[in-house]
């Protein structure tokens, strides 16, 4: 039946393709005919290597009497060598488009072999169908983990045994290890390292002085803060209940300057190298009070600052040490017309970095009648950022070009003082807010520092990466004292013409204004004395180093392991490797049981449509007999 249907349908699709007669009418195509053309084509494209042996084409013309087009009835013309240009171009364009058809073949070929191959492999693992057990078998069998392959292996029950506890101590071990250097890591231990260093040349420190009994009595009479002073408010932080009276901030601020002492009025003289020494070809540098700037301090004190590094006052820099090229300054307190606001009367030093506010918190005394020696010291300290205890850092300050923890503690404070009472004291930078009044001061500002918590804003103000800090130790002696004779003008005259004392001078001008009685006591009571300079040309640099960082911590943990199970990073590597393995090699048996399971229930399918057929085929041919 089936056969007699196929040649039925054969017979039909032929008389279709005879009546079309789409075969008998197609012309050869235009690149068959061009080779035929071209006598010299072999001469010219030797990659077509028989231009003769081309496949006969049948044609049938239009009055149904077929041709054959071979190499006898279809011979090419002789041509002329000068062929036509133009059929030379088509002819190489035919040759191309036939050579890139077979490149393209080639690569597609190649790229179907490397799949294949591919699917070849995938299908030899999918049908190994291993189990778990033989996989986990042949890892055991090539593991670089020490003793796993013997206490895994097939052999003798307590020899598994052995190696099976030398493995869990060895583990244990290790464990015990990693839990405490993983504690000591996440405590980011570090050390200092100090080494003193020897240089050519050091940069004096700048020197802020702060007069202990600020107010000069004879300007504060004619003072409008005289009442203030008459109530015992003077320093004002002495009482904080309401003022009587009040006054603008500007001209609060002016009084002050006039009612406290200033470098005019506490100088006596200044003495230190005539040169820059680390700098000789520079101008020689006189020491006079235009050497100091003014500035007031947090307690509303008028202080001044030699050496402070500006524009007009450069830093002083030295290649000498001792006290050959020491600072000499001499001060008069005029204690006879100060308000004598504490029980002590004196100088506040500061030795501070050129870059760093002045703090009246740090610093040392000069008593009156002594001649001070401070040797001082340079220390450079680099600090470690977080997760590091000193947790340094820095921020962009709004008041100061260049970041420390003191400028920005300032800062803060200002700026807190400036949002709670629209003003800011005369010590604090320029917000845009105006000095606070004295009433603001009392009521406002003062309550507020207190409040302020320079601890809790140390978070907001990091200490800083790099800092340069001063240190100095003292010593002192009476100043000009001569037990026996006392004080006398010849010997102060001897110790100015021999040995170049020309800070004396001021001395010498006493000397003759008052007796040697007189002198002693006057110096006693209000001339300090002192002397700064660099004990040797050296500085302190500490570094701050991590003790244990990442790779260190890798490194012991490393060695741990190494040493008691002779594993790597790489071993653990294994482990993924295998685990990764075993899921894979599961997901192809599912995905090839899966396809299984398809292609039976095509089959039963095809099977089902097949005797349906059949049935119904069978049914047919009854009722046709």
């Amino acid at each position: 039946m089936q056969n007699m249907i196929s040649a039925t349908a054969f017979t039909d699709f032929a008389k279709r393709a005879k009546n079309k007669g789409e075969s008998v009418n197609r012309k050869p195509p235009e690149s068959l005919t061009l080779l035929k053309k071209a006598p010299d084509a072999k001469r010219k494209f030797p990659r077509l290597k028989d231009v003769s042996n081309l496949t006969n084409i049948q044609l049938k013309p239009q009055n149904g009497n077929e041709t054959s087009l071979n190499n006898d009835n279809l011979k090419p013309p002789t041509i002329n060598r000068e062929t036509s240009k133009q059929d030379e171009v088509k002819l190489a364009k035919v040759v191309a488009t036939a050579r890139g058809t077979i490149g393209d073949s080639e690569k597609f070929m190649a790229g179907k072999n490397i799949r294949s191959k591919l699917k070849s492999q995938m299908r030899k693992i999918a049908q190994e169908r291993l189990t778990v057990k033989q996989v986990f078998s042949r890892y055991v069998e090539s593991s670089t983990l020490h003793g796993f392959r013997y206490a895994c292996s097939d052999t003798f029950l307590i020899r598994r045994i052995i190696w099976a506890v030398l493995m869990v101590v060895g583990a244990l071990y290790f464990l015990i290890k990693l839990r405490g250097g993983i504690y000591e890591y996440i405590q980011y231990p570090f050390s200092t390292l100090s080494t003193l260093e020897f240089v050519e040349t050091l940069t004096f420190p700048a020197i802020s002085f702060c007069a202990i009994n600020q107010y000069k009595l004879s300007k504060l009479k004619n003072s409008s803060l005289y009442p203030l002073f008459l109530e015992n408010r003077l320093p004002l932080h002495k009482n904080w209940s309401d003022p009587v009276m009040d006054m603008p901030g500007h001209e609060f601020v002016e009084e002050m300057k006039n009612i406290s002492f200033s470098v005019d009025d506490v100088f006596l003289s200044c003495e230190y190298m005539s040169a820059d020494t680390a700098h000789p070809e520079k101008a020689i540098r006189n020491c006079s009070k235009g050497n100091f700037t003014s500035y007031f301090s947090e307690k509303g004190e008028r202080c001044f600052t030699l050496n402070p590094g500006t524009e007009k006052h450069p830093m002083l820099e030295i290649n000498m040490e001792g006290l050959n090229n020491a600072i000499e300054i001499i001060f008069d307190m005029n204690n006879f017309d100060s308000v004598m606001d504490f029980d002590y009367t004196g100088m506040q030093v500061i030795i501070h970095d050129q870059s760093e506010p002045p703090v009246s918190k740090t610093g040392f005394f000069l008593p009156p009648g002594t001649k001070t020696f401070a040797s001082l010291s340079k220390t450079e300290t680099e600090n470690l950022p977080p997760p590091y205890a000193t947790e340094c850092g820095e921020i962009q300050l709004k008041y100061y070009k260049k970041y420390n923890q003191k400028a920005c503690l300032l800062e803060k404070l200002t700026d807190y003082v400036g949002h709670k009472c629209n003003c800011r004291e005369s010590y604090m930078p320029d917000n845009g807010k105006p000095f606070c009044s004295v009433r603001e001061t009392i009521l406002c500002s003062f309550p507020l520092k207190e409040e302020f918590n320079e601890y809790e804003m140390r978070g907001a103000c990091p200490i800083d990466c790099k800092s340069v800090s001063f240190t100095s130790m003292l010593s002192s002696t009476p100043f000009i004292q001569n037990p026996l004779t006392g004080i006398e003008e010849r010997m102060i005259q001897q110790q100015i013409d021999i040995k170049g004392y020309s800070h004396h001078i001021p001395i010498l001008e006493m000397s003759k204004k008052m007796s040697t009685e007189e002198l002693e006591s006057y110096i006693e009571e209000n001339i300090v004395v002192a002397l700064f300079y660099f004990a040797d040309m050296s500085k302190r640099v500490n570094i701050q180093e991590a003790t244990l960082d990442f790779y260190q911590f890798l490194g012991d943990m490393g060695g741990e392991i190494g040493l008691m199970l002779g594993a790597s990073l790489l071993t653990f590597f294994e482990f993924v490797d295998l685990i990764g393995f075993l899921g894979y090699h599961q997901l192809l048996r599912l995905n090839k049981e899966k396809k299984e399971k398809h292609r039976q229930s095509l089959l039963i399918k095809r099977q089902s449509m097949l005797t349906t057929l059949d049935v119904t085929l069978a049914k047919d041919m009854t009722g046709v007999v």
